[in-house]
Protein backbone atom coordinates (compact mmCIF):
# COMPACT_ATOMS: atom_id res chain seq x y z
CA UNK A 1 0.00 0.00 0.00
CA UNK A 2 2.96 2.08 0.94
CA UNK A 3 4.51 2.13 -2.05
CA UNK A 4 1.11 2.77 -4.20
CA UNK A 5 0.91 5.77 -2.23
CA UNK A 6 4.37 6.83 -2.32
CA UNK A 7 3.79 6.09 -6.63
CA UNK A 8 0.26 8.28 -6.74
CA UNK A 9 2.17 11.00 -5.33
CA UNK A 10 5.35 10.74 -7.27
CA UNK A 11 3.18 11.26 -10.02
CA UNK A 12 0.85 14.31 -8.86
CA UNK A 13 4.03 16.32 -8.73
CA UNK A 14 4.73 15.59 -12.17
CA UNK A 15 1.48 16.93 -13.32
CA UNK A 16 1.77 19.50 -10.95
CA UNK A 17 5.04 20.74 -11.95
CA UNK A 18 4.00 20.33 -15.87
CA UNK A 19 0.28 22.06 -15.02
CA UNK A 20 2.49 25.12 -13.51
CA UNK A 21 4.84 25.31 -16.29
CA UNK A 22 3.17 28.40 -18.15
CA UNK A 23 2.86 30.06 -14.90
CA UNK A 24 6.42 29.83 -13.66
CA UNK A 25 7.19 30.98 -17.46
CA UNK A 26 5.09 33.93 -16.55
CA UNK A 27 7.05 34.49 -12.69
CA UNK A 28 10.39 34.01 -14.78
CA UNK A 29 9.77 37.03 -16.95
CA UNK A 30 8.38 39.00 -14.26
CA UNK A 31 10.59 39.07 -11.89
CA UNK A 32 14.33 37.83 -14.00
CA UNK A 33 14.28 34.28 -12.85
CA UNK A 34 15.47 31.41 -14.52
CA UNK A 35 12.18 29.09 -15.41
CA UNK A 36 14.54 25.95 -15.33
CA UNK A 37 15.52 26.76 -11.89
CA UNK A 38 12.49 27.91 -11.02
CA UNK A 39 10.66 24.08 -11.76
CA UNK A 40 13.52 22.26 -10.65
CA UNK A 41 13.23 23.29 -7.13
CA UNK A 42 9.95 23.69 -7.11
CA UNK A 43 9.60 20.08 -8.01
CA UNK A 44 12.47 19.63 -5.41
CA UNK A 45 9.87 20.62 -2.74
CA UNK A 46 6.93 19.14 -3.99
CA UNK A 47 8.85 16.10 -3.56
CA UNK A 48 9.53 17.00 -0.02
CA UNK A 49 6.38 18.07 0.84
CA UNK A 50 5.14 14.72 -0.37
CA UNK A 51 7.46 12.46 1.87
CA UNK A 52 5.75 15.02 4.77
CA UNK A 53 2.48 14.21 3.91
CA UNK A 54 2.95 10.46 3.54
CA UNK A 55 4.14 9.34 6.86
CA UNK A 56 3.98 10.51 10.20
CA UNK A 57 5.40 8.93 13.43
CA UNK A 58 4.94 10.97 16.66
CA UNK A 59 5.74 10.22 20.54
CA UNK A 60 5.50 6.86 21.47
CA UNK A 61 5.29 5.71 17.63
CA UNK A 62 8.81 3.43 17.19
CA UNK A 63 8.68 3.69 13.47
CA UNK A 64 7.43 6.18 10.86
CA UNK A 65 3.62 4.98 9.69
CA UNK A 66 1.58 5.54 7.14
CA UNK A 67 -0.78 8.71 7.08
CA UNK A 68 -3.43 7.11 4.36
CA UNK A 69 -3.17 3.91 6.61
CA UNK A 70 -2.96 4.84 10.14
CA UNK A 71 -5.67 8.20 10.09
CA UNK A 72 -8.86 9.51 9.67
CA UNK A 73 -10.54 12.45 8.95
CA UNK A 74 -10.76 14.45 12.56
CA UNK A 75 -13.65 16.79 13.39
CA UNK A 76 -13.03 20.60 13.28
CA UNK A 77 -15.23 23.41 14.47
CA UNK A 78 -15.74 26.84 15.72
CA UNK A 79 -13.34 27.66 18.69
CA UNK A 80 -14.93 27.07 21.73
CA UNK A 81 -13.72 30.49 22.92
CA UNK A 82 -15.93 32.16 19.50
CA UNK A 83 -18.91 30.18 21.07
CA UNK A 84 -21.61 31.14 23.18
CA UNK A 85 -22.62 28.78 26.04
CA UNK A 86 -24.08 26.01 25.07
CA UNK A 87 -24.46 26.91 21.59
CA UNK A 88 -23.80 23.76 18.95
CA UNK A 89 -25.08 23.00 15.17
CA UNK A 90 -24.58 24.91 11.94
CA UNK A 91 -22.94 28.35 11.70
CA UNK A 92 -19.72 30.55 10.24
CA UNK A 93 -16.88 30.01 11.27
CA UNK A 94 -14.73 33.29 11.52
CA UNK A 95 -11.61 34.86 13.11
CA UNK A 96 -13.86 36.81 15.00
CA UNK A 97 -17.01 35.82 17.91
CA UNK A 98 -20.04 34.39 16.04
CA UNK A 99 -21.86 33.12 18.86
CA UNK A 100 -22.12 29.58 16.75
CA UNK A 101 -20.25 26.48 16.08
CA UNK A 102 -20.15 25.22 12.38
CA UNK A 103 -18.20 22.34 11.43
CA UNK A 104 -15.36 22.23 8.86
CA UNK A 105 -14.18 19.26 6.90
CA UNK A 106 -10.86 19.19 4.95
CA UNK A 107 -13.00 19.15 1.84
CA UNK A 108 -14.25 22.44 2.91
CA UNK A 109 -10.97 23.60 4.08
CA UNK A 110 -9.69 23.00 0.55
CA UNK A 111 -12.58 24.92 -1.16
CA UNK A 112 -13.44 27.96 1.21
CA UNK A 113 -11.33 31.09 -0.05
CA UNK A 114 -10.76 31.71 3.51
CA UNK A 115 -7.20 31.68 5.47
CA UNK A 116 -7.61 29.46 8.40
CA UNK A 117 -6.12 28.66 11.59
CA UNK A 118 -6.45 24.85 13.07
CA UNK A 119 -6.37 25.00 17.08
CA UNK A 120 -5.78 21.80 18.39
CA UNK A 121 -4.69 20.48 22.43
CA UNK A 122 -1.16 18.59 22.02
CA UNK A 123 -1.59 15.62 20.46
CA UNK A 124 -4.98 16.27 19.18
CA UNK A 125 -3.63 15.40 15.49
CA UNK A 126 -2.75 19.53 13.84
CA UNK A 127 0.41 18.39 12.08
CA UNK A 128 -1.39 15.32 10.98
CA UNK A 129 -4.37 17.49 9.69
CA UNK A 130 -2.08 19.76 7.68
CA UNK A 131 -0.34 16.54 6.33
CA UNK A 132 -3.86 14.93 4.73
CA UNK A 133 -4.38 18.52 3.76
CA UNK A 134 -0.95 18.43 1.62
CA UNK A 135 -1.30 15.06 0.50
CA UNK A 136 -4.91 16.15 -1.23
CA UNK A 137 -3.28 18.98 -2.82
CA UNK A 138 -0.78 16.61 -4.16
CA UNK A 139 -2.88 13.68 -4.98
CA UNK A 140 -6.59 14.38 -5.33
CA UNK A 141 -8.80 15.97 -7.93
CA UNK A 142 -10.29 19.05 -6.76
CA UNK A 143 -14.23 18.22 -5.60
CA UNK A 144 -14.96 22.08 -6.45
CA UNK A 145 -14.70 25.00 -8.27
CA UNK A 146 -13.96 27.25 -5.42
CA UNK A 147 -10.32 24.42 -5.00
CA UNK A 148 -8.22 26.31 -6.88
CA UNK A 149 -5.08 25.19 -5.12
CA UNK A 150 -2.28 24.36 -7.40
CA UNK A 151 0.50 23.26 -4.39
CA UNK A 152 1.28 23.53 -1.62
CA UNK A 153 4.51 25.11 0.04
CA UNK A 154 4.89 23.71 3.16
CA UNK A 155 6.41 25.59 6.25
CA UNK A 156 7.30 23.51 9.84
CA UNK A 157 7.52 26.73 11.65
CA UNK A 158 9.68 24.79 14.07
CA UNK A 159 12.49 25.24 11.04
CA UNK A 160 12.50 28.77 10.93
CA UNK A 161 15.67 29.61 11.98
CA UNK A 162 15.99 32.78 14.49
CA UNK A 163 16.55 36.10 11.93
CA UNK A 164 14.56 34.53 9.02
CA UNK A 165 12.11 36.30 7.46
CA UNK A 166 9.09 34.21 6.24
CA UNK A 167 9.44 35.87 2.72
CA UNK A 168 12.82 34.52 2.52
CA UNK A 169 12.40 31.21 3.57
CA UNK A 170 9.17 30.97 1.56
CA UNK A 171 11.43 32.33 -1.39
CA UNK A 172 13.97 29.50 -0.74
CA UNK A 173 11.68 26.84 -0.42
CA UNK A 174 10.15 27.46 -4.08
CA UNK A 175 13.61 28.28 -6.05
CA UNK A 176 12.67 32.27 -6.21
CA UNK A 177 16.32 33.97 -6.09
CA UNK A 178 16.91 37.11 -4.39
CA UNK A 179 19.49 39.60 -3.44
CA UNK A 180 20.34 42.56 -0.71
CA UNK A 181 20.67 45.38 -2.49
CA UNK A 182 22.59 48.71 0.04
CA UNK A 183 20.16 52.12 -0.65
CA UNK A 184 21.56 55.27 0.02
CA UNK A 185 19.43 58.61 0.53
CA UNK A 186 20.07 61.93 1.34
CA UNK A 187 17.66 63.56 4.21
CA UNK A 188 16.77 66.77 5.96
CA UNK A 189 17.92 66.28 9.49
CA UNK A 190 17.75 69.73 10.27
CA UNK A 191 18.63 73.69 10.15
CA UNK A 192 21.76 75.80 10.97
CA UNK A 193 21.82 79.10 12.34
CA UNK A 194 21.51 80.60 9.27
CA UNK A 195 18.34 79.06 8.36
CA UNK A 196 20.01 76.26 5.79
CA UNK A 197 18.72 73.00 5.49
CA UNK A 198 21.37 70.29 6.85
CA UNK A 199 21.13 67.12 5.00
CA UNK A 200 22.82 63.37 5.61
CA UNK A 201 23.17 60.40 3.59
CA UNK A 202 21.48 56.98 5.37
CA UNK A 203 22.20 53.73 4.14
CA UNK A 204 19.25 51.06 4.07
CA UNK A 205 18.96 47.64 2.99
CA UNK A 206 16.09 45.95 1.02
CA UNK A 207 15.69 42.30 -0.41
CA UNK A 208 14.42 42.38 -3.67
CA UNK A 209 13.36 39.60 -6.76
CA UNK A 210 13.71 41.17 -10.07
CA UNK A 211 13.42 44.80 -9.36
CA UNK A 212 10.38 44.70 -6.77
CA UNK A 213 10.86 44.37 -2.64
CA UNK A 214 10.31 40.61 -1.79
CA UNK A 215 7.44 41.73 0.26
CA UNK A 216 5.85 42.25 -2.73
CA UNK A 217 7.67 39.78 -5.28
CA UNK A 218 6.62 36.77 -3.08
CA UNK A 219 2.88 37.28 -2.90
CA UNK A 220 2.59 38.15 -6.07
CA UNK A 221 4.51 34.51 -7.27
CA UNK A 222 1.95 32.54 -4.82
CA UNK A 223 -0.66 34.63 -6.25
CA UNK A 224 0.53 34.31 -9.78
CA UNK A 225 0.95 30.26 -9.41
CA UNK A 226 -2.34 29.71 -6.70
CA UNK A 227 -0.42 27.83 -3.89
CA UNK A 228 -1.81 27.06 -0.67
CA UNK A 229 0.55 27.95 1.96
CA UNK A 230 0.87 25.21 4.83
CA UNK A 231 2.35 26.96 8.30
CA UNK A 232 2.50 24.58 10.90
CA UNK A 233 3.24 24.99 14.76
CA UNK A 234 2.93 28.77 15.51
CA UNK A 235 3.28 27.54 19.24
CA UNK A 236 6.55 26.17 17.75
CA UNK A 237 8.03 29.74 17.34
CA UNK A 238 11.04 31.03 19.04
CA UNK A 239 10.02 33.07 21.73
CA UNK A 240 12.50 36.02 20.43
CA UNK A 241 11.29 35.69 16.73
CA UNK A 242 7.16 35.07 17.35
CA UNK A 243 6.16 38.59 17.32
CA UNK A 244 8.10 39.28 13.94
CA UNK A 245 6.67 35.94 12.25
CA UNK A 246 3.02 36.32 13.26
CA UNK A 247 3.44 40.45 11.63
CA UNK A 248 4.54 38.37 8.54
CA UNK A 249 1.80 35.59 8.93
CA UNK A 250 -0.57 38.96 9.30
CA UNK A 251 0.77 40.76 6.79
CA UNK A 252 1.39 37.58 4.17
CA UNK A 253 -2.48 37.10 4.78
CA UNK A 254 -3.81 40.24 3.60
CA UNK A 255 -2.01 40.45 0.13
CA UNK A 256 -2.47 36.57 -0.78
CA UNK A 257 -5.46 36.18 -2.82
CA UNK A 258 -6.07 33.59 -4.70
CA UNK A 259 -3.45 32.26 -2.93
CA UNK A 260 -3.97 30.97 0.61
CA UNK A 261 -2.68 29.75 4.35
CA UNK A 262 -3.67 27.13 6.55
CA UNK A 263 -1.74 27.26 9.77
CA UNK A 264 -1.64 25.61 13.23
CA UNK A 265 -1.34 26.00 16.70
CA UNK A 266 -2.00 24.62 20.01
CA UNK A 267 -5.16 26.44 21.34
CA UNK A 268 -3.25 26.66 24.77
CA UNK A 269 -1.12 29.03 22.89
CA UNK A 270 -3.53 30.88 21.15
CA UNK A 271 -3.07 34.68 22.61
CA UNK A 272 -2.71 36.21 19.58
CA UNK A 273 -4.74 38.05 16.32
CA UNK A 274 -4.82 36.76 12.99
CA UNK A 275 -7.52 39.04 11.38
CA UNK A 276 -9.22 37.42 8.12
CA UNK A 277 -8.30 33.75 9.21
CA UNK A 278 -11.18 31.51 10.18
CA UNK A 279 -10.46 29.90 13.14
CA UNK A 280 -11.74 25.89 14.13
CA UNK A 281 -10.84 23.88 16.97
CA UNK A 282 -10.02 19.96 16.43
CA UNK A 283 -12.59 18.33 18.38
CA UNK A 284 -12.28 15.15 20.72
CA UNK A 285 -12.65 11.82 19.21
CA UNK A 286 -16.66 10.38 18.81
CA UNK A 287 -17.10 6.19 19.37
CA UNK A 288 -17.22 6.15 15.79
CA UNK A 289 -13.77 7.76 15.05
CA UNK A 290 -12.27 5.63 17.85
CA UNK A 291 -12.95 2.46 16.33
CA UNK A 292 -12.30 3.74 12.65
CA UNK A 293 -9.06 3.99 13.71
CA UNK A 294 -8.88 1.24 15.56
CA UNK A 295 -9.60 -0.44 12.26
CA UNK A 296 -6.69 0.80 10.87
CA UNK A 297 -4.72 0.02 13.27
CA UNK A 298 -6.19 -3.81 13.22
CA UNK A 299 -6.72 -3.15 17.04
CA UNK A 300 -10.47 -3.98 18.60
CA UNK A 301 -12.68 -0.86 19.23
CA UNK A 302 -12.60 -1.23 23.25
CA UNK A 303 -8.92 -2.61 23.53
CA UNK A 304 -8.01 0.95 21.45
CA UNK A 305 -10.29 3.00 23.67
CA UNK A 306 -8.96 1.42 27.22
CA UNK A 307 -5.34 2.42 25.33
CA UNK A 308 -5.80 5.46 25.22
CA UNK A 309 -7.66 6.49 28.26
CA UNK A 310 -4.99 4.91 30.09
CA UNK A 311 -2.71 7.13 28.52
CA UNK A 312 -0.42 4.72 27.72
CA UNK A 313 0.39 6.24 24.30
CA UNK A 314 2.44 8.77 25.86
CA UNK A 315 1.98 10.40 29.11
CA UNK A 316 2.93 13.75 27.68
CA UNK A 317 0.14 13.42 24.60
CA UNK A 318 -3.07 14.69 25.01
CA UNK A 319 -5.19 12.47 23.44
CA UNK A 320 -8.40 13.87 21.95
CA UNK A 321 -10.56 11.65 24.02
CA UNK A 322 -13.70 12.88 25.87
CA UNK A 323 -12.90 12.31 29.87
Amino acid sequence: MESVVTTLIAEGITKLASALWDKLFTVSDKYKQDPNTLEERLQAHLTEAGQWSTVHQIRGMADPESIESTTIELSMDTARQFRKQGTTGQGTATGTATGTASTRTETQILADPQHYLILGEPGAGKTTTLRRLVRTVLVEPPTSATDTAQYPVVLPLRDLKPGTSLYTKIADLIGVHYRNVEIKETVQTGIDRHGKPIHEEIVRHETRVGDKTIEYAVPDILNLTNALVFLDGIDELRPDQRDDTLAEIRELGRKLNPARIVTSSRSGDYTFNLPGFSVVEIQPLDEEQIRAIAEKLSVPGETFLTFLISGALDPGVHSPIPR
